[in-house]
């Protein structure tokens, strides 16, 4: 425990402004209001927590990153009334993170197998036979493990009716390694790390580490077997996204993995043809070039269109015509700059990104999480590749809302919190071009949520929390989370959730594919 910077030996007196550290979380202690006797907030790193009802003023987080809409910092007053609520009202909020902190590890520490899976013991998953009669749905997820040949695709199914994982947990090996990264530097932003393609008979997936596209064959009961000269290079550095127009496949290469220096290395956009046989074969000409450092961090595929639209740490949004050869060019207007109306003036330039992306074909609409404002913004997009923006709103409660899924109905839209372990919830039919928050959800247990899947029936929303930040303790992150969703959009995670995936601690799992299982 640290005092301003200090470590504490002792008792030591609060005051507003004050900053107390305990472990990777931040306390700032902010004065009262001049009337009210209702004192303070105190902010951690994932966003303010209030400790009493009252006219409050909320202060940012200590993290420096952008705080929520509306939110400033407290001003404050160092009064002794201020004083006397602070010092009991924060000891009172350590005592319970580290009464939370003893039972977190002591219930994780005696896990049941159908949470923990062989992840408890430190194995890794055999691949046993498993009894498929019953089976509602098969998640594909990547282990990213960053070791030369390490890297693997775990299948989970669950049952039917509860909705809860089925023991053991399949493992398949890519034939390459992953990337790695706990600094938040963007090495693990991207999204469709691990793809299925319409028919449900290939998976495709990245080995970002070793500049590789694995691609399998869906055997009938979800397993999965290698096709012939797989895993292919990838035609650059660091694939991170991949997105399927008919028989094109687009990698985005991110030129960026957490292990090697790759900062001179231009990233790219870059197709093949997918064979038969579900080989790949580089389109002649194909590869759209980027500066260095931009990081792309997704290749959204509109299939019907023949558009890839893809996002980048630099900034601009990219819209990509596919023609029927497999060759890529830039829309109308692509690369784009997000619209300055959703950041506001004197936002910093460096965080004027977006991250998840989605889409609902049948009204052109494009929604785009822009994670560093908080917001949600809205953009038409036309079949030959335009882009244009129509509004945006913000993501009230959660911070760094990352990636993005429709129901296919249009109806319903969810956004993944990284930095605030939530999932929020959109109606996007009643105003589709001005989407309403109806609900945010904190998910169990601590970690980064990242890539979230709706099954194909949309009865269900699957959400891969790994521990891709030091926020989250050593040990803890690296689960899959259900939920089902109810007639309303609405979220509820399931009685069995979170499953704890059997990875290395040090790995940070990527990439979520769901396809129906067997269930009758």
């Amino acid at each position: 425990t640290y005092l301003n910077g200090a470590r504490v030996q002792g008792s030591s007196p609060l005051q507003p402004g004050d900053e107390v550290r305990i472990g990777s979380t931040t306390f700032s202690v902010a004065g009262a209001p001049a009337a009210g006797g209702k004192p303070t907030s105190v902010a951690s790193s994932s966003g303010a927590t209030r400790l009493a009802e009252g006219p409050t003023q909320p202060v940012a987080a200590a993290s420096g990153l952008p705080p929520f809409e509306g939110r400033q910092r407290s001003a404050g007053s160092g009064d002794a009334a201020t004083r006397r609520w602070v010092l009991p009202a924060v000891v009172a909020l350590i005592v319970v993170a580290i009464g939370i902190g003893v039972g977190w590890w002591l219930l994780t520490k005696n896990d049941s197998p159908s949470k923990s899976g062989n992840a408890a013991s430190g194995n890794q998953p055999n691949n046993q036979p498993v009894d498929t009669a019953d089976v509602s749905h098969i998640v594909y997820v990547e282990s990213n493990i960053a070791q030369p040949d390490k890297n693997s695709i775990l299948v989970i199914r669950y049952h039917s009716g509860d909705i809860s994982p089925i023991q053991p947990i399949s493992s398949f090996p890519t034939g390459g390694s992953g990337s790695a990264d706990l600094t938040d530097s963007g090495v693990l932003d991207a999204d469709q790390q691990v793809i299925v393609n319409p028919d449900r008979t290939l998976l495709f997936a990245v080995n970002q580490g070793s500049d590789s596209i694995a691609v399998f064959h869906i055997l009938s009961n979800g397993d999965l077997e290698a096709v012939d000269g797989s895993p292919f290079p990838s035609g650059g550095k660091g694939p991170a996204s991949l997105g399927l127009v008919g028989d094109t496949l687009v990698v985005a290469n991110k030129a960026q993995d957490g292990i090697r220096d790759l900062s001179t290395t231009a990233p790219n956009y870059t197709s093949f043809t997918v064979q038969s046989s579900g080989a790949l074969e580089p389109v002649a000409g194909s590869t759209i070039s980027l500066p260095e450092g931009s990081s792309p961090t997704h290749a959204l595929a509109l299939a019907d269109d023949r558009l890839i639209i893809g996002t980048e740490e630099a900034g601009p949004l990219v819209a990509l015509r596919v023609d029927a050869e497999g060759h890529l060019a830039h829309g109308p207007n692509s690369p784009l700059d997000p619209d300055p109306q959703i950041f506001g003036s004197g936002f910093p330039a460096p965080k004027e990104f977006a991250l998840g992306l989605g889409a609902v074909p049948s009204s052109h609409l494009l929604y785009i999480a822009m994670p560093t404002v908080p917001a949600l913004a809205t953009y038409s997009y036309s079949a030959s590749g335009r882009l244009r923006f129509i509004s945006s709103v913000p993501v009230a409660g959660s911070f760094l809302p990352c990636w993005v899924q429709i129901t296919q109905d249009g109806r319903w839209l969810y956004t993944s919190d990284a930095a605030t372990d939530s999932l929020t919830v959109f109606d996007i039919h009643t105003n589709p071009v001005r989407p309403r928050q109806i609900q945010t959800v904190a998910l169990e247990g601590p970690g980064n949520p990242w890539n979230i899947k709706l099954d194909p029936n949309d009865d269900v929303l699957f959400s891969l929390t790994p521990r891709d930040t030091l926020s989250v303790p050593l040990g803890e992150g690296n689960t899959l989370h259900a939920l089902t969703i109810g007639s309303d959009g609405k979220l509820t995670e399931t009685s069995s959730s979170p499953l704890k995936l059997p990875v290395p601690q040090d790995a940070n799992p990527q990439g979520l594919a769901v396809i129906p299982g067997q269930s009758p």
